[in-house]
Order: structure tokens, then C-alpha cells, then sequence
């Protein structure tokens, strides 16, 4: 598996949180987070996402709609 990353999409990954970096680093490669960590842990690295990076890991990414 090759996963595509831009280069302002690493910088974004380098300014997460580490713990939020894993959440979305897990999601991003097509691995539901929800499975891996504490129902809280989830919820709060989903609205810190959502909220400040404005990415919904409620869905996993389908490869058509991944960034390039």
C-alpha cells in the first residue's frame, strides 16, 4: 500500500497534537481509530479534528476522496 501525502497535508500532520497525529494517521490510512482507542479518547481527538483542522474521521476515507 502506497499512501499519497502532500506536502501541506505533512505540515498539517506536523502541527497536530501527537495523540491527534495518530488518531488521524490511523483514519487517514483506512484504520477506524474507534477500534484502537478509549471511547474519550476518540470523541475528543474527532471534535479537536473536526474543529480545528476541519476533518471528520467519522467516515473512513475512501480512495477516491483521500487528499493528493
Amino acid at each position: 500500500m502506497s499512501l499519497k501525502i502532500s506536502d501541506r497535508e505533512r505540515i498539517q500532520i506536523l502541527h497536530m497534537p501527537h495523540g491527534v497525529r495518530g488518531t488521524y494517521l490511523l483514519w487517514r490510512i483506512g484504520i477506524n481509530p474507534k477500534h484502537f482507542i478509549a471511547r474519550e479518547t476518540y470523541a475528543r481527538h474527532r471534535q479537536q479534528l473536526a474543529e480545528k483542522w476541519g476533518i471528520d474521521i467519522t467516515a473512513l476515507p475512501s480512495p477516491t476522496t483521500r487528499k493528493k
